[in-house]
């Protein structure tokens, strides 16, 4: 048997914990009461009524399921075939146990056991998706499969190649061919169900309403007829979700003659301005804003899972950079210690190759997930601020309107004209003061927003200095610290060098300054000498 079988055992078992762990959390926030979020017409004279509450439903739904019915006897087909997969994995775990409990080999009885609680906790999740027809607990289902398998996919893969002297060798083939067959099997198996599960489509493809969002003259504008016209990632595949594949048809949008806004794919739900200004609002309208820090955590609590996102994925990142040298260097140590290749270093290569694969991947999810926590930072922030605006420039106009009526009557008593005029101008200048302060602090929001890329530097940094720090120890010994030591040790006096070369520089230019300027007045004379000397033979 390929060694470390316990170890991957022991993953799997811990994988499984976490994912039921995590669906028992998310299943007890989906049964919390959740009020509605439009407001009632029967509720219209409520004092209490956000007036600036312009939700409507279908703000709050990213569109129309396209033929939903079809889409879901097709994912039932699917699960079908996963559950049969499931089946015949469990199957050949029950064998495996089975043959380890005749076979007395108590010592790998325990892993076994691991591994059949694994494969039939698969098998749940793949049962209780099958009579799921709702795109929220499909979607969840199979992030969950798909995770799981690959999780495990990805672990047999490893262990098979890893180097070892007897990670499969002539004895424990003689003494359980039966095993090792079912281990390799199942290696297969569960790679098939991974390309199975990350191919699986999380929701049908969606039509939203272009005349909910855009005029007349854009929808008559546009040269995209398709119906599915909302972007794909809702109901992407979580392969094609980590690839980015949604994406194509902007892409392809390149090669049209013009493009106008209503070719592009109509953002979900979570992208659009009005669902962002209801949650900034309605944050607002529960707690007002209090000074200080109370506007960031505001912001970082109703951004918390793009927020928290972020961190982790650049948590992850960070010490891949160094995962692609680690692999060198262990490649390099295997083949300078094993000459005569008696060894395989397989899972070097595939080590460095991973690396280099899943930290494209954390790099491109991680760039993506601060893009859009970007965009609805600028979103809540510009839909606030210029609600706000709204509310002052109609009491200032109001104002404005009452003190008009009052100079008008005060005209007719006293003839007060030019008293009306002035304050028409005060009340000019005032609303053009408030728009010079919109635009101000739109250039803060624009500020404020750009958190979302300083982020990574902030998880990344640390991580990487640690990580980096760790290596250069284990390659450098003792020495390592002795380095940054001498450096931090000569850094004042790299500073007073600094300062007796600019000193230097000073005295250098001033001299030749002062040289060029005698070198003027030499000049100078020498000219008028010759003139003086030149006077008389003109007068000659």
């Amino acid at each position: 048997m390929p060694p470390y079988q316990l170890h991957l055992a022991d993953a799997l078992v811990g994988a499984a914990i976490l994912s039921s762990f995590t669906l028992f959390l998310a299943r007890s926030q989906q049964q919390k009461i959740h009020l509605p979020t439009v407001q009632d017409a029967s509720l219209a004279d409520d004092v209490d009524q956000d007036p600036y509450n312009v939700t409507k439903p279908e703000d709050f739904i990213d569109g129309e399921p396209i033929d939903e019915d079809a889409f879901w006897a097709k994912m039932r087909n699917r699960k079908l075939l996963l559950f049969l997969l499931s089946t015949v994995i469990l199957a050949f775990e029950g064998i495996s146990l089975g043959w380890s409990a005749y076979t007395d080999e108590q010592d790998i009885l325990a892993e076994h056991i691991f591994r059949t609680v694994f494969a039939l906790y698969i098998g749940v999740l793949v049962v209780l998706s099958v009579s799921q027809c709702t795109v929220h607990r499909h979607s969840e289902l199979v992030i969950h499969i798909t995770a799981l398998t690959f999780f495990s996919s990805v672990l047999h893969f490893v262990v098979g190649i890893l180097p070892s002297s007897d990670s499969i060798s002539a004895h424990s083939i003689r003494e359980s061919p039966p095993v090792l067959a079912f281990w390799y099997a199942m290696t297969v198996l569960y790679i098939l169900t991974f390309v199975v599960i990350g191919t699986t489509p999380r929701g049908p493809p969606l039509h939203f309403s272009p005349s909910l969002i855009y005029p007349q003259k854009t929808i008559d504008d546009t040269t995209n007829k398709s119906y599915e016209n909302v972007c794909g990632s809702p109901g992407a595949s979580v392969i094609d979700y980590l690839w980015f594949s949604y994406v194509t048809r902007v892409v392809q949008l390149g090669k049209s003659d013009s493009v106008e806004i209503g070719d592009l794919p109509i953002i979900p739900t979570k992208m659009r301005t009005t669902y962002q200004f209801y949650r900034m609002r309605m944050n607002l309208h529960a707690n007002p804003l209090k000074p200080g820090w109370d506007l960031a955590w505001r912001l970082v609590s109703i951004n918390k899972l793009t927020f928290l996102a972020e961190v982790v994925l650049a948590a992850f990142a960070a010490p891949m950079w160094f995962a692609s040298p680690f692999f060198v260097r262990k490649l390099i140590a295997y083949l300078e210690g094993d000459p005569d290749r008696l060894d395989r270093g397989w899972g070097y290569a595939f080590g460095q190759f991973a690396s280099l694969i899943i930290l494209t991947l954390l790099n491109a999810q991680m760039w993506h997930m601060a893009t859009i926590f970007r965009i609805r930072l600028r979103t809540q922030l510009n839909t606030i601020l210029f609600a706000k605006t709204l509310v002052r420039k109609d009491v200032a106009c109001s104002s404005g309107a009452s003190t008009s009526v009052e100079k008008n009557n005060k005209s007719k008593n006293a003839n007060g004209d030019s008293n009306k005029d002035k304050d028409e101008e005060e009340e000019e200048n005032e609303l053009s003061s408030k728009a010079q302060i919109m635009t101000l602090m739109t250039t803060d929001v624009d500020r404020i927003a750009e958190i979302s890329f300083h982020l990574f530097a902030i998880t990344d940094s640390p991580i990487e200095i640690v990580v980096g720090t760790a290596m250069l120890y284990s390659l450098l010994g003792i020495s390592r610290p002795v380095g940054p030591a001498v450096l931090c040790l000569f850094l004042p006096l790299n500073h007073f060098a600094g300062k007796v070369v600019i000193n230097a520089q000073d005295n250098l230019m001033k001299a030749r300054d002062e040289r060029v300027s005698l070198m003027n007045e030499v000049v100078t004379v020498s000219a008028s000498f010759d003139l003086i000397l030149l006077v008389p033979s003109l007068d000659t």
